[in-house]
């Protein structure tokens, strides 16, 4: 019997991560033979991170490591305004890829009435959750990381609710539908990145006709974790990689039909180097969706 791929749409990378991507190799271009300082990660992935070294990438957990004047990114997930002060202070020649999403939640959390207490669902130490927690105006702020961490909330009369856009949508939902039957007047304005919401969709359907998942991107991708945990969930048999090299053929043994999805920051390569070592390993790819 044929074993077959089911191929999860989209795949790979959301506009934001393009744009992040695309920003840095513009820079590359513009300044050739200097060396390139980014903040943090420009995204969540290993070896997008790996390639951008071998271009003259210097990775740096702060501004005040950045040589005064040089050349400089900022990634995809934003900043505080501590952060572009201190850039600002250092004459840096500077370039932001951060996501329009981010700043639109940025924006709208710098908005809100400052006497309406701001419920926020996402990692505190992530940094789009600090960028954006940065920007907010509300003087009483509450960040939960579960579902469950909403029935410890004080009460509220009222509350605005916002979330980190890469979070898995159901639970964004759930969380929302649950403060609405705590706080009397609420405000949901969550929204979860559209490209993140799509991988989810397709990965749920995949995971409902295939025997197993295949979930490819980095272990400190939030999004990608997700996918794992809801591949893992629907079927009961998934497995998340960073590349070709983590794959066994064990692993792959009494699988017929594997459904394969990625996080929003695996480079197209990566999936390429999958699917190539798949269809070494017996598996031939049928279509787009198992749909």
């Amino acid at each position: 019997m044929t074993k077959k791929i089911f191929l999860a749409e989209p795949l790979g990378f959301c506009g934001g991560v393009r744009h992040a991507v695309s920003t840095f190799e513009k820079l590359r271009g513009e300044y050739p033979d200097e060396p390139i300082y980014v903040l943090h990660e420009l995204v969540h992935n290993s070896v997008v991170t790996q390639a951008m070294r071998d271009k003259g990438a210097i990775f740096v957990n702060s501004v005040d490591e950045i040589p005064v004047g040089a050349v400089a990114l900022f990634g995809a997930h934003g900043v505080t305004t501590a952060t572009e002060e201190a850039a600002k202070k250092r004459n840096l020649r500077l370039s932001n890829a951060v996501c329009k999403l981010v700043v639109q939640l940025q924006e709208k959390a710098a908005s809100f009435n400052p006497d309406i207490p701001l419920v926020f669902f996402g990692d505190r130490k992530h940094p789009e959750v600090q960028s954006i927690l940065d920007h907010a105006v509300a003087r009483d702020i509450h960040v939960i990381s579960s579902i469950d961490d909403v029935d410890s909330l004080p009460p509220m009369e009222r509350a605005v609710f916002l979330s980190q856009t890469t979070r898995n949508a159901e639970i964004v939902d759930a969380i929302a539908k649950r403060l609405s039957e705590r706080i009397p007047q609420f405000d949901n304005q969550a929204h979860v990145c559209p490209t993140v919401q799509k991988h989810q969709e397709a990965v749920r359907r995949l995971a409902q006709t295939c025997d197993a998942m295949l979930i490819i991107g980095s272990q400190h991708s939030a999004n990608g974790r997700y996918l794992a945990e809801l591949a893992g969930i629907s079927t009961g048999h998934a497995q998340f990689v960073e590349n070709a090299q983590q794959l066994k053929p064990e692993n792959f043994e009494n699988i017929q039909t594997l459904g394969l999805g990625t996080a929003t920051s695996t480079p197209d390569s990566v999936i390429e180097d999958v699917i190539a070592w798949l269809h070494g390993h017996g598996f031939v790819t049928m279509c787009q969706d198992a749909n």
